[in-house]
Protein backbone atom coordinates (compact mmCIF):
# COMPACT_ATOMS: atom_id res chain seq x y z
CA UNK A 1 0.00 0.00 0.00
CA UNK A 2 1.21 3.29 -1.08
CA UNK A 3 1.42 6.21 1.64
CA UNK A 4 -1.00 8.06 -0.09
CA UNK A 5 -3.40 4.83 -0.11
CA UNK A 6 -3.08 5.10 4.08
CA UNK A 7 -3.82 9.11 4.00
CA UNK A 8 -7.06 8.24 1.83
CA UNK A 9 -8.19 5.24 3.70
CA UNK A 10 -7.87 7.29 7.23
CA UNK A 11 -9.91 9.94 6.22
CA UNK A 12 -12.22 7.68 4.42
CA UNK A 13 -12.30 6.33 8.63
CA UNK A 14 -12.27 10.18 9.95
CA UNK A 15 -15.17 10.27 7.40
CA UNK A 16 -17.28 7.31 8.67
CA UNK A 17 -16.89 7.97 12.61
CA UNK A 18 -18.02 11.78 12.13
CA UNK A 19 -20.18 12.03 8.83
CA UNK A 20 -17.73 15.15 8.77
CA UNK A 21 -16.93 14.82 5.08
CA UNK A 22 -15.30 18.40 4.99
CA UNK A 23 -13.46 19.04 8.10
CA UNK A 24 -12.37 15.24 7.82
CA UNK A 25 -10.48 16.25 3.91
CA UNK A 26 -9.27 19.53 5.46
CA UNK A 27 -6.76 17.61 7.94
CA UNK A 28 -4.93 17.22 4.53
CA UNK A 29 -4.70 20.40 3.01
CA UNK A 30 -1.32 22.32 2.11
CA UNK A 31 -3.03 25.07 3.39
CA UNK A 32 -2.25 25.64 7.56
CA UNK A 33 -4.84 27.42 7.91
CA UNK A 34 -7.84 24.83 7.27
CA UNK A 35 -5.98 22.16 8.51
CA UNK A 36 -5.42 23.51 12.10
CA UNK A 37 -9.36 24.82 12.05
CA UNK A 38 -10.17 21.07 10.86
CA UNK A 39 -8.08 19.51 13.72
CA UNK A 40 -9.67 21.31 16.32
CA UNK A 41 -13.03 20.51 15.16
CA UNK A 42 -11.86 17.40 14.64
CA UNK A 43 -10.74 16.97 18.12
CA UNK A 44 -13.51 17.85 20.11
CA UNK A 45 -15.54 14.63 17.60
CA UNK A 46 -12.61 12.49 18.27
CA UNK A 47 -10.10 13.53 20.75
CA UNK A 48 -7.99 10.35 20.89
CA UNK A 49 -7.75 9.66 17.31
CA UNK A 50 -6.97 12.51 16.04
CA UNK A 51 -3.72 13.30 17.66
CA UNK A 52 -2.24 9.58 15.96
CA UNK A 53 -4.08 10.99 12.70
CA UNK A 54 -2.39 14.06 12.98
CA UNK A 55 1.19 12.37 13.77
CA UNK A 56 1.08 10.16 11.23
CA UNK A 57 -0.06 12.69 8.76
CA UNK A 58 2.86 14.62 9.43
CA UNK A 59 5.55 11.79 8.93
CA UNK A 60 4.36 11.37 5.57
CA UNK A 61 3.40 14.71 3.99
CA UNK A 62 6.96 15.11 2.48
CA UNK A 63 6.06 11.63 0.87
CA UNK A 64 3.16 12.47 -0.47
CA UNK A 65 4.00 15.84 -1.79
CA UNK A 66 7.39 14.48 -3.08
CA UNK A 67 4.80 11.80 -5.04
CA UNK A 68 2.47 14.87 -5.98
CA UNK A 69 5.43 16.68 -7.85
CA UNK A 70 7.34 13.77 -9.34
CA UNK A 71 4.76 11.42 -10.10
CA UNK A 72 6.48 10.91 -13.70
CA UNK A 73 10.14 11.89 -12.41
CA UNK A 74 12.84 9.93 -10.58
CA UNK A 75 12.36 8.95 -7.18
CA UNK A 76 15.97 9.50 -6.31
CA UNK A 77 18.64 11.35 -8.02
CA UNK A 78 21.94 11.36 -7.46
CA UNK A 79 24.51 14.22 -8.86
CA UNK A 80 28.00 13.58 -9.05
CA UNK A 81 30.38 17.11 -8.97
CA UNK A 82 34.33 16.50 -9.48
CA UNK A 83 36.34 19.27 -8.64
CA UNK A 84 37.17 21.30 -11.60
CA UNK A 85 35.18 19.44 -13.77
CA UNK A 86 31.24 19.14 -14.95
CA UNK A 87 28.38 18.26 -12.51
CA UNK A 88 27.52 14.34 -13.77
CA UNK A 89 24.71 12.47 -13.84
CA UNK A 90 25.17 9.22 -12.14
CA UNK A 91 23.88 7.17 -15.06
CA UNK A 92 26.27 8.70 -17.26
CA UNK A 93 29.02 9.15 -14.80
CA UNK A 94 29.01 5.08 -14.56
CA UNK A 95 28.63 4.94 -17.75
CA UNK A 96 32.07 6.66 -18.12
CA UNK A 97 33.93 5.80 -15.04
CA UNK A 98 36.70 4.25 -16.48
CA UNK A 99 37.73 7.15 -18.86
CA UNK A 100 40.80 7.91 -17.90
CA UNK A 101 40.21 11.69 -18.59
CA UNK A 102 38.23 11.51 -15.42
CA UNK A 103 40.63 10.67 -12.76
CA UNK A 104 38.87 8.96 -10.73
CA UNK A 105 39.35 6.76 -7.88
CA UNK A 106 36.77 4.05 -8.50
CA UNK A 107 36.94 2.35 -5.52
CA UNK A 108 36.09 5.15 -3.67
CA UNK A 109 33.41 6.48 -5.58
CA UNK A 110 31.86 3.21 -5.61
CA UNK A 111 32.17 3.54 -1.53
CA UNK A 112 31.13 6.85 -1.22
CA UNK A 113 27.94 5.66 -3.45
CA UNK A 114 27.04 2.50 -1.39
CA UNK A 115 27.48 4.14 1.74
CA UNK A 116 24.98 7.37 0.49
CA UNK A 117 22.64 4.87 -0.95
CA UNK A 118 23.00 2.64 2.30
CA UNK A 119 22.16 5.70 4.53
CA UNK A 120 18.58 7.22 2.29
CA UNK A 121 17.48 3.08 2.69
CA UNK A 122 17.77 2.75 6.19
CA UNK A 123 16.24 6.56 6.32
CA UNK A 124 13.28 4.73 4.67
CA UNK A 125 13.07 2.17 6.19
CA UNK A 126 13.20 3.64 9.72
CA UNK A 127 10.29 5.67 8.21
CA UNK A 128 8.08 3.21 7.19
CA UNK A 129 8.89 1.36 10.56
CA UNK A 130 7.34 4.49 12.38
CA UNK A 131 4.40 4.50 9.68
CA UNK A 132 3.89 0.98 10.80
CA UNK A 133 3.66 2.14 14.46
CA UNK A 134 1.58 5.16 14.31
CA UNK A 135 -0.97 2.70 11.87
CA UNK A 136 -1.49 0.28 14.41
CA UNK A 137 -1.70 3.16 16.82
CA UNK A 138 -4.75 4.48 15.26
CA UNK A 139 -6.47 0.79 14.69
CA UNK A 140 -5.63 0.80 18.72
CA UNK A 141 -7.92 3.88 19.01
CA UNK A 142 -10.41 3.01 16.53
CA UNK A 143 -10.95 -0.11 18.32
CA UNK A 144 -11.14 1.91 21.54
CA UNK A 145 -13.80 4.48 20.06
CA UNK A 146 -15.59 1.39 18.92
CA UNK A 147 -16.05 -0.18 22.31
CA UNK A 148 -17.63 3.29 23.97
Amino acid sequence: MRVYDLRERIIGFLIALTNDKKHSNQIKSRDNKKREEAILIMKEKLPDIINTVVELFTLIDDDIHNRNDHTHSEFLNIMIVLPDQDIYDIKDFIQHIEEPSLKIDNKRIKRILKKEIHELSSNYCNKINMILEYEESFVICINNYSLR
